[in-house]
C-alpha cells in the first residue's frame, strides 16, 4: 500500500497516462504522481473539491493491460476505494440512436444504476450473427448511485457545461453537400450531452455494422465500447466517450 492513502476512497480508472494527465486538469490542488514499477500502473493522487480522488492507468511502455489488472492493482494498493469510476473514450454509437460523437453515456438504467453494462462474446457474435450476451455489470455503490443522480440534475448539469467551457460544442457532419470544389461536408454544432443507458463492452471491436444495428435494436443499447469488457467482477461505473459511429468502424 501507498503511504498515507488511507482516505482516499473515489478512484478513475483511465485507459492510457496520456488521458491520465489530461484528466488531470480536474483536479483542483494536492496533486502527487508515482508509479508501481512492479505491475506498470501510473497513480495521481488529488483533490476535486472536497473529495479525495486517486487515478490509475496504464504506463506509457504497458497500455496492453487489461482493465481488471489495473483495478487489482489499484485496490491493493489503495484499499480505502470505495467509489470506483471508469472513464475510456472509444465508444461508437449506431448512427440513428441517441447519442452523438462527442457526448458522455454513463452505464446504468432505473431504477438504481443497474446492468449499466453487458458483456459480449464478440468473436462468437461475429460468427453466428446475433448476440452472445456473457454477463452483465455488478450492482454499483449506494454512493455513486446518489452521485450519478446529482451529477444528472439541472444543477449538476450545469456545473458539468461550466468545467467544459467552450468544448462543450463539438462539430457533427450533418450531410455532404455539393459546391465548386466538388463535395464538402456540411457541419453543425452540437451541444454535447451527458446521457444514461446501457452500454456494451466486449475484448474485440465488432466491425459488422449490421450485427451493432441488430443487437441495439434488440437491447436498447446506446453504445458499445472494449475498455470495461475485463472488469465485469468489479463495481466500478463505466463512463464512456462516443468516437465515432458503428457505420464508421
Amino acid at each position: 500500500m501507498f503511504p498515507g492513502v488511507r482516505d482516499y476512497r473515489i478512484a478513475w480508472v483511465l485507459p492510457s497516462s496520456d488521458q491520465q494527465a489530461v484528466a488531470r486538469d480536474y483536479f483542483d490542488h494536492d496533486i502527487v504522481s508515482c508509479y508501481s514499477s512492479t505491475c506498470r500502473v501510473t497513480y495521481t493522487f488529488g483533490r476535486v473539491e472536497q473529495h479525495k480522488v486517486v487515478m490509475a492507468s496504464p504506463a506509457s511502455n504497458a497500455e496492453n493491460q487489461s482493465t481488471d489488472y489495473i483495478i487489482e492493482d489499484l485496490l491493493r494498493h489503495v484499499p480505502s476505494i470505495r467509489a470506483g469510476f471508469l472513464v475510456s473514450s472509444d465508444a461508437v454509437a449506431p448512427r440513428a440512436g441517441i447519442a452523438r460523437v462527442g457526448d458522455v453515456v454513463v452505464g446504468g438504467t432505473s431504477p438504481n444504476m443497474e446492468r449499466g453494462v453487458i458483456y459480449l462474446d464478440a468473436e462468437k457474435a461475429g460468427k453466428e450473427k446475433r448476440i452472445r450476451i456473457i454477463g452483465a455489470s455488478q450492482t454499483l455503490p449506494a454512493t455513486v448511485v446518489k452521485a450519478v443522480r446529482e451529477a444528472m440534475n439541472p444543477e449538476g448539469r450545469k456545473d458539468w457545461e461550466k468545467r467544459l467551457g467552450q468544448d462543450r460544442f463539438t462539430l457533427v457532419m450533418r450531410s455532404v453537400v455539393s459546391s465548386n470544389n466538388g463535395f464538402q461536408p456540411d457541419f453543425v454544432k452540437h451541444l454535447r450531452q451527458a446521457l444514461i443507458g446501457v452500454i456494451a463492452s466486449s475484448k474485440q471491436g465488432i466491425e459488422d455494422t449490421t450485427l451493432l444495428e441488430n443487437i441495439v435494436a434488440e437491447r436498447d443499447i446506446i453504445c458499445f465500447e472494449t475498455q470495461a469488457a475485463t472488469m465485469c467482477s468489479y463495481p466500478f461505473l463505466v463512463v464512456t466517450g462516443i468516437s465515432k459511429y458503428c457505420d464508421n468502424v
